[in-house]
């Protein structure tokens, strides 16, 4: 059924199980995984302009950094025999991760949530669920537990 899983990767404990969820998954259906790490630039950009200064360095550095993640991860999935991609995506995270589930043609997306409430929730917002609720590709979101929570 599923053949390219798109699966939204930033390093924490909690991409990682969902990481390990998403490679078990391609295993056994013998699908492709795409690793996508999202950049929201403007974000940082915005951040900067309220008495910061942001700089192009400080931009490429995030770019750098995703790019490693990224390769470790998919290290662990080639390692397990899974036909694997990066991608390093900039922009809103809920708008590039869709753009690039249909970009590519993905037919699963594989995504972790932190499982905020509250007025934590409300302040950061929730990547997950932008993307539940817009999203016409199937999902797979698991929760991070309340070890992996503490551990940010």
């Amino acid at each position: 059924m599923f053949t390219h899983i798109l699966m939204a990767y930033d390093g924490s404990p909690n991409a990682d199980h969902v990481l390990d969820d998403a490679i078990d998954i391609a295993v056994e259906r013998k699908a492709k995984l795409l690793l996508a790490n999202v950049i929201e630039v403007q974000r940082y950009i915005a951040l900067a302009g309220y008495g910061g200064v942001y700089s192009l360095d400080a931009i490429d550095s995030m770019r750098g950094g995703a790019q490693t993640i990224l390769k470790q991860a998919a290290a662990r999935a080639i390692a397990r025999g899974v036909v694997t991609e990066t991608v390093v995506l900039e922009g809103e995270a809920v708008d590039e991760i869709l753009r690039a589930a249909h970009e590519f043609k993905c037919d699963l997306l594989a995504l972790g949530t932190q499982g905020r409430s509250g007025l934590s929730r409300i302040m950061l917002g929730s990547i997950a669920e932008g993307v539940l609720r817009r999203s016409d590709v199937p999902l797979y979101i698991r929760r991070a537990s309340a070890k992996d929570t503490k551990q940010k």
